[in-house]
């Protein structure tokens, strides 16, 4: 029999709690915003074609919903401030792209919904911004925060059991962090309990840089949620408030604290996979306290579960940046050899054919955790929701030699040049004109990022360190310059892309009109048509 710790015991009273918003929702007497299907799937898949496009929306499916709400609130707030407007052809267009259930969410909400919104609109109008530049900093931050806010509000219990766990892993980990590194030995426990939350909700959660934000916006500023006080304070106080934000973020300790919980959130992550496969608390606490035989078999279905969904996953994210890469590569290739190069027929073909064959080839050679690695699960699983297990520190200790940090950064620097410059070096051997030969090795880093992001995507459930190969080391240590090149065009790859910018502003907000306008008519016959009867 296991004793179940104190913040267990809390964290099952908690979990199975349905949001007040759910029973309103699931109760037939309540009006709903019901739309006609006679649109069929034409929002659905101009939906997924957007999602092609944007790097940015493919780094993983939880980012979806989130990036979507983004998009469509930044466009509305481009053409109205009317709020209520923007409520309703939020939840609308949400419920087109199947974000949302049809006929679900309950009439009432698009006032709560143009609340939430009108909140961060108001701090727009009241901030006193010094020129165009600076709007353009600000507005998009403050609407990453409200996309955010709007995805907890219309997924409430998905937000209800990220919190409970995020409180839950915290409670678990935060006495146990020991820091050795020098480097940090004057940061206060304030400071490192603060990093500590933004990691696991990094980690546990995939929260992005928007709901940490809102998180920390709660923990700073809750008068912003409570009155219009709280907005006047931050909309005058917009720049500093953002400048806490980004030092909260950029912490040198929250960079070194990450490696560390990666490893400790896939306990978390399977306990929770354990608690959303039980009814009720009472069949979780049977699972989890009747012995170790048990809960060693609750561990292994719930990995098999997650190894599942992975490869499932993992299919429809490689096709998905495939068909980015594919389509945008191939573009751009045509329009060099129209416009600008007469390439030799196997240049383009190099250049058409390389970066998906890469990506695919990085996708089937992915490995999932190990059978030993199921077992350490199960060891630290008990160690965590066990009272009268032993509970080990958690180290944070320096990972190299500080004097040899020097020699290091040459080294890397050279590695760069070897790198690129050996690349370089066989395209012009293959007779690549300059400009195809620059835009195969931007994106060449592009796959090589895509690759490593996918592949990290896999090792959510990892606790032990693999067993490393010579050549898995040699693949690891060049393939890092094209990785961390990939990584800085990713950054900045959204800002540029010509495609976002013509379906975003050229082609949705008249094709969504368009859509509006043939729901609206679709909606007038029916009436007229029942008229007749």
């Amino acid at each position: 029999m296991i004793t179940l710790s104190q913040p267990l015991e809390d964290l099952l009273e908690e979990f199975y709690i349905t949001p007040k918003v759910i029973s309103r929702r699931k109760d037939g007497d309540v009006p709903k915003i019901r739309l006609n299907n006679a649109l069929g799937n034409v929002p659905f898949m101009y939906e997924k074609i957007r999602e092609s496009i944007s790097q940015s929306d493919s780094r993983d499916e939880k980012f979806l919903l989130r990036a979507g709400i983004f998009r469509i609130v930044q466009r509305l707030v481009t053409f109205t401030q009317d709020t209520d407007k923007i409520a309703r052809s939020l939840l609308k267009e949400l419920i087109w792209g199947k974000y949302l259930p049809n006929d679900y969410i309950a009439k009432e909400e698009i006032n709560e919904v143009a609340e939430i919104i009108d909140r961060y609109l108001e701090v727009i109008r009241r901030a006193n911004f010094s020129g165009n530049d600076e709007r353009q900093e600000y507005v998009p931050w403050l609407l990453e925060i409200l996309a955010s806010e709007l995805e907890e509000y219309l997924f409430p219990q998905e937000e209800h059991r990220d919190r409970v766990m995020f409180t839950y892993m915290f409670r678990s980990l935060k006495d146990r962090i020991v820091v050795e590194d020098s480097d940090f030995q004057d940061i206060t426990e304030a400071e490192k309990q603060i990093q500590l939350r933004i990691i696991i909700m990094r980690v546990l959660g995939g929260s992005d840089y928007g709901a940490i934000n809102l998180a920390l916006l709660r923990q700073f500023y809750p008068e912003f949620f409570e009155s219009d006080e709280g907005i006047d304070l931050v909309a005058h106080d917009l720049a500093s408030v953002k400048e806490v934000f980004d030092d909260q973020l950029e912490h040198p300790f929250g960079s070194r604290l990450l490696s560390y919980m990666k490893k400790q959130s896939s306990i978390f992550i399977v306990l929770r996979d354990i608690l959303e496969s039980c009814e009720d608390k009472g069949e979780a606490r049977l699972k989890l306290a009747s012995d170790d035989e048990t809960l060693r078999r609750e561990v292994t279905g719930a990995v098999e579960r997650r190894k599942t969904k992975a490869k499932q996953r993992l299919t429809r994210s490689m096709w998905r940046i495939i068909f980015f890469v594919i389509i945008l590569r191939t573009l751009i290739a045509l329009a060099l050899e129209i416009f600008f190069v007469d390439s030799a027929w196997y240049v383009f073909a190099i250049n058409l054919g390389v970066p998906p064959v890469l990506l695919y080839l990085i996708s089937i050679s992915i490995r999932f955790p190990e059978d030993r690695n199921t077992r350490a699960l199960v060891e630290h699983l008990r160690e965590v929701i066990d009272a009268d297990t032993e509970r080990h520190n958690i180290l944070i200790r320096k990972t190299y030699n500080p004097r040899m940090k020097r020699f290091f950064q040459i080294f890397t620097g050279l590695l760069y040049l070897v790198t690129f410059g050996v690349l370089i070096w066989l395209l012009l051997e293959l007779n690549f004109p300059i400009i195809t030969l620059l835009t195969f090795v931007v994106f060449l880093c592009l796959v090589s990022f895509f690759g490593f992001r996918i592949t990290a995507n896999t090792k959510q459930l990892l606790v032990l360190e693999r067993r490393s190969t010579f050549l898995g080391f040699m693949l690891d240590v060049f393939s890092f310059p094209l990785v961390r090149a990939g990584k800085i065009v990713t950054s900045e790859f959204d800002r540029w892309n010509i495609f976002i910018f013509i379906m975003d502003y050229i082609i949705e907000a008249p094709f969504k009109n368009i859509l509006s306008v043939a729901e609206d008519w679709v909606g007038f016959m029916t009436e007229k048509r029942d008229e007749m009867y």
